[in-house]
């Protein structure tokens, strides 16, 4: 009778084995799971945007997200603008904020377009008289002018500009440009003007080129562009977006990522006071994603 009994209790060891066993498996493969599921937060940027669905809304402005070239190619050397990052007294500079190009201070910026949109902040209220001027780089670094200067009124908050009319010639691809805009202040003492000065370069992006852009929405076209690197094209569209004389959610969160990248590399070489101006720049950046939203 006992001799009987081993089998069972010999098959209830191994049954208590075996669950024993199956639970421990179990709770490892539970935790490695768990960790395997865990992900760090990619570097900021790299996050692949969520597009929302056409004419859809999205709840989110953290999702846009800017992302420049790999290799960033910095402003030319001496073309910085010592303006942009200060306040001039005695001229029309009367808000906090002074004028400021929504565009990269220290990095040449991107286009696809041959007739980009422009855009910066004007701080004051009243009127002043506008000049804008565009400048094509040529193979010795020297500025040539590219048409006429263009006179417009300031208006306060964000003013866009396509200087390139439809029926001339566009920009050509893969040329370097700078652009211009002079606040007059005081027609009889230039000294007292506010003059803003960014860089662009027109590329050629046969992805871009390849994508049926026509059946994307405004707002998966900012996407797009954001995340290939084209600044002047993801701002453009993001403006379509907005009132007048706004960023508009979506600008306004294009302008913070800007602001993010703005930082020079570690291994830039810039003196203090062009680290000082840059900054200067990051935090106008930002006010004017706050306050101009």
């Amino acid at each position: 009778m006992e001799l009987k009994q081993y089998p069972y209790f010999f098959n209830k060891i191994i049954s208590f084995t075996l669950v024993t066993s199956c639970v421990f498996s179990l709770s490892i493969t539970f935790n490695r799971m768990a960790l395997a599921d865990f992900v760090p937060a990619p570097n900021e940027g790299t996050r692949k945007p969520r597009v929302s669905e056409p004419g859809g809304v999205r709840s989110h402005v953290e999702t846009v997200r800017f992302v420049p070239a790999p290799r960033r190619e910095t402003t030319s050397e001496g073309k910085r603008n010592s303006d942009s990052g200060t306040t001039r007294m005695g001229g029309c500079e009367t808000g906090e904020i002074p004028l400021t190009l929504l565009a990269s201070l220290n990095y040449v910026g991107q286009t696809i377009s041959t007739r980009p949109t422009l855009a910066w902040f004007v701080p004051d209220s009243q009127s002043f008289n506008l000049e804008f001027r565009l400048y094509e780089y040529g193979l010795d670094s020297e500025l040539k002018q590219v048409g006429n200067e263009i006179l417009l009124k300031s208006s306060p908050g964000i003013m866009k500009l396509s200087p390139i009319e439809p029926e001339t010639p566009g920009l050509s691809v893969g040329k370097k440009y700078l652009w211009q805009v002079t606040i007059i202040c005081n027609p009889n003492d230039p000294s007292q003007d506010l003059l803003a000065t960014a860089e662009f370069r027109v590329v050629d992006r046969q992805l871009i080129y390849s994508r049926n852009l026509e059946d994307l929405t405004t707002l998966e076209k900012v996407d797009l562009y954001a995340q290939e690197g084209l600044w002047y094209d993801a701002l453009s569209e993001a403006l379509k977006l907005s009132k007048e004389s706004k960023l508009g959610e979506v600008g306004s969160a294009l302008l913070e990522s800007l602001a993010k990248w703005e930082e020079p590399e570690a291994t830039q070489q810039v003196t203090s006071q062009q680290r000082e101006e840059i900054e200067h720049h990051i935090q106008h950046l930002r006010q004017i994603a706050i306050s101009e939203q």
